[in-house]
């Protein structure tokens, strides 16, 4: 079993699409997919963006 963590960019009755940190787009058959989770969390690293709201709402 292959386990893949990502943001879904692409959805149908076939396949999905996900957005994989650091490779390219990866589309997989919807009959293989066994179970989907969303996380609570964010993919991005903790502390990465430690700037005030203003500061980022100017990004």
């Amino acid at each position: 079993m292959t386990e893949l963590l990502g943001n879904v960019i692409n959805e149908n009755k076939r396949s999905l699409m996900l957005r994989v940190i650091g490779k390219e787009p990866v589309v997989v058959n919807q009959y293989n997919i066994q179970s989907r989770d969303v996380l609570e969390l964010s993919m991005m690293l903790e502390g990465l963006l430690d700037l005030s709201e203003n500061e980022v709402a100017y990004l």
